[in-house]
């Protein structure tokens, strides 16, 4: 096979090389477009369910399935006022590109193998394009990402540490801060503030929908507040910089207007379970309907407040989540929404 047949895909800012006639893109948009009959029926059954794992990375749809996109599953809710209601679950990452990717590797390795060792050797109209393998990984990010932002390392008033330039940065984290503070070891001085992002690809909503309702949840894993500060987070528009990457600049990016009105506070952050931050009704229209939606977290009550904490020697105050790295219980984001039947297409002639 020469070259031209060669073409580079991207599952969740991964690049892979896989052989296509048509120069489609497989597990992209389009691809999933293409296929969305048998998916459906696919991720509405119990193969489904083994193959896509959703329930184990957090998304729990309890109605029927009637759309699945590289990031996302769409739950239909029923017909109200002459419009369709639907559900989404976003991922920050494409995990059910991945998912197939990682699927479909062994039936690759079969097709290879006959490429190799027959097709090439006896009958080459019977190759079936797979000479070179896909690769996994090779670097590239054209997907949305999440991580924390920090100022650290430092010796600082508050509002000197809460108000400066952000000096790292981690995209890769499984479990990390959603939010955190500690002391230096000069008193009335601070060492470390950590805030965090996530980015969503909502466009798959498309401009026809009229957002209802929006949650945004973080799975906890601990909390610590040695000295009683009683912090408490909440959820923030952002503006990083890139919409594929994360940069330590991005640490003054984060808004300081709630999206939901009511922080999750200290003793009620769940270390075990999902934490959800509804949205306000007003606040909505921060939901990209034809692009990325992009949300920050941190602490409320003395951050974004410019409230000096006490101050104590060595201690540390945080709440802790998982991120998109981890195998389960990602982060996501549940918008709810009506779309005009006329709209819809052949979409709901699945039924």
């Amino acid at each position: 096979m020469s070259d031209s047949y060669i073409t580079r895909l991207q599952v969740n800012g991964d690049v892979y090389q896989q052989h296509n006639m048509t120069n489609q893109k497989v597990f992209d948009q389009f691809w999933f477009k293409k296929h969305q009959k048998i998916l459906v029926w696919l991720v509405n059954n119990w193969l489904g369910r083994l193959i896509f794992r959703y329930r184990k990375m957090g998304h729990y749809p309890t109605n029927k399935i009637v759309k699945i996109t590289p990031n996302s599953l769409v739950e239909f809710l029923g017909v109200k006022k002459g419009k369709i209601e639907l559900k989404q679950h976003f991922f920050t990452r494409n995990e059910y590109a991945r998912k197939l990717y990682f699927v479909l590797l062994p039936v690759w390795w079969a097709m290879h193998a006959w490429d190799i060792l027959f097709a090439n050797n006896f009958a080459p109209e019977l190759n079936f394009g797979f000479d070179t393998l896909p690769v996994y990984p090779v670097a590239g990010a054209n997907s949305p990402v999440d991580g924390f932002v920090r100022r650290n390392y430092v010796d600082e008033t508050w509002a000197t540490i809460i108000g400066g330039a952000g000096t790292d940065v981690d995209v890769t984290v499984k479990f990390s801060y959603l939010f955190n503070f500690i002391p230096s070891a000069t008193s009335g001085q601070w060492q470390d503030v950590t805030r965090s992002i996530f980015l969503f690809d909502t466009s798959a909503l498309t401009a026809g929908a009229t957002i209802s309702a929006a949650v945004l949840s973080f799975y906890g894993t601990s909390q610590y507040d040695s000295h009683s500060l009683n912090p408490d987070a909440d959820v923030y528009a952002a503006t990083p910089a890139n919409t594929n990457n994360l940069v330590s600049a991005d640490y003054s990016q984060i808004g300081t207007v709630s999206q939901t009105g009511s922080p999750i506070t200290y003793a009620n952050w769940d270390v075990a379970g999902y934490n959800n931050f509804t949205f306000l009704a007003n606040k909505l229209g921060n939901i990209s309907k034809t692009g990325i939606s992009k949300f920050g977290a941190r602490n409320a009550n003395y951050d974004v407040a410019g409230s000096i904490p006490d101050w104590y020697q060595w201690y540390e105050t945080r709440f802790s989540c998982y991120f998109a790295d981890n195998g389960s219980n990602k982060p996501k984001l549940v918008v709810t929404y009506t779309i005009a039947v006329a709209a819809t297409g052949n979409f709901f002639r699945m039924f």
